[in-house]
């Protein structure tokens, strides 16, 4: 099969259109609309396209998804994010209008810490070395040596190097068995009528089987015990506000900025990111402000977190997953079936900075740490 933009787009719709009734709350794709004329291309450390992010919008949602343009990626559909933007010409002109002369070149996106992005500036500085800049901050980050070697670097940020052959060809044959099942029952409406109706065709009985488990959500459910979304109140404090989602989802309150003190985060006029090394304050943060009444635990092996989170959920429990420097919380899991014999694991998390991710391919390369939570015995 051959694998282009638009097909590979196409793929991700329809697997798109398989899981978004089963979100937490159901994702509504009457009207969905993609740019496809104008996604944006991220690449690894090497050059090398990996996925490319395209703005998700209609007259109820707004977002973005994000599609492999590698098979070992295992999927086409990478993730899904609701409830925030992707302006690629707002990223461009921001920098523009604090001195940055940019040409097509000159710039490019990084997959740094994914699922966040950083811009490389080339030919910027006399060394002749990109630098990177946050695109929500546009402050300088690390060098691409320093990135690589100290700084919770994603796994995608330099996938051609660190993911084994073995596993690169297990996964592109995940992917084109997804793509073969979507293709043999799909393929005509595609190729007739295109994605997008073929999105609203297939979305209310799609033969693409989805198995999902999340936790209530207190929009929309009456349960005592239901998930409630916070945001990190600076930059720096994605672990209080997730350490302050779990201890809300047990029923106790704790301001954020307290939290971020007792984390080591820094005051609110001079926040700091985790310092690495010292996420055992989760754990001591958690039980302390529950008055012992909660029992953390920290998982630090990645080949077992999404059985740890599958049996977290199961038992109605909220999850800190922490990847490439940045914390989220765990609210749900999604298997979509098609022919293997585990399916396709998506997570469905909240990021504190502000937005849900209903869908995201599970892949335990890209995860650093899961610190689960429950009451103590």
């Amino acid at each position: 099969m051959e694998l282009t933009d638009q097909s590979a787009a196409n793929l991700a719709l329809i697997e798109l259109a398989a899981l978004a009734p089963h979100a937490s709350p159901p994702i509504d794709i009457d009207g969905l609309t993609l740019d496809l004329a104008r996604p944006t291309p991220v690449y690894d450390l090497d050059g090398d396209e990996i996925f490319r992010r395209i703005p998700l919008r209609s007259t109820k949602l707004t977002g973005y998804m994000d599609v492999a343009s590698q098979p070992f990626l295992g999927s086409p559909l990478l993730s899904v994010v609701t409830g925030t933007t992707w302006d690629e010409s707002a990223i461009l002109a921001g920098l523009d209008a604090n001195g940055y002369r940019l040409a097509t070149e000159e710039a490019h996106f990084i997959a740094s810490r994914y699922p966040n992005l950083a811009l490389a500036l080339h030919r910027a500085h006399e060394d002749g070395e990109p630098r990177l800049r946050d695109i929500q901050t546009l402050a300088t980050m690390e060098t691409y040596e320093t990135l690589a070697g100290d700084f919770y670097p994603s796994q995608l940020f330099s996938a051609s190097d660190l993911w084994p052959p073995r596993l690169r060809a297990r996964r592109a044959a995940a992917y084109f068995a997804v793509a073969g099942a979507v293709v043999a029952r799909y393929g005509m409406v595609l190729a007739e009528a295109g994605p997008v109706a073929a999105l609203r065709a297939f979305a209310p009985s799609s033969p693409l089987q989805v198995s999902a488990k999340h936790l209530p959500n207190c929009a929309t459910s009456g349960e005592s015990a239901c998930f409630s979304p916070e945001t990190e109140a600076e930059k720096p404090w994605c672990v209080a506000a997730c350490v302050q989602m779990v201890l809300e989802y047990f029923g106790i309150a704790a301001p954020q900025d307290g939290l971020a003190g007792q984390l080591g985060l820094g005051p609110q006029n001079d926040p700091i990111f985790m310092p690495c090394g010292t996420e055992f304050k989760v754990i001591t943060t958690i039980e302390s402000q529950s008055q012992a009444k909660l029992h953390a635990e920290m998982n630090t092996c990645p080949i077992t977190f999404w059985d740890a989170m599958v049996q977290e959920i199961n038992s109605g429990r909220p999850a800190i997953l922490m990847a490439n420097g940045h914390a989220r919380i765990v609210t749900g899991y999604n298997i979509l079936h098609f022919g293997l014999d585990d399916g396709l694991r998506l997570l469905s998390l909240y990021d504190p900075e502000g937005h849900p991710v209903p869908f995201e391919l599970y892949q335990n390369l890209n995860y650093a740490m899961l610190i689960t939570c429950r009451p103590a015995r």
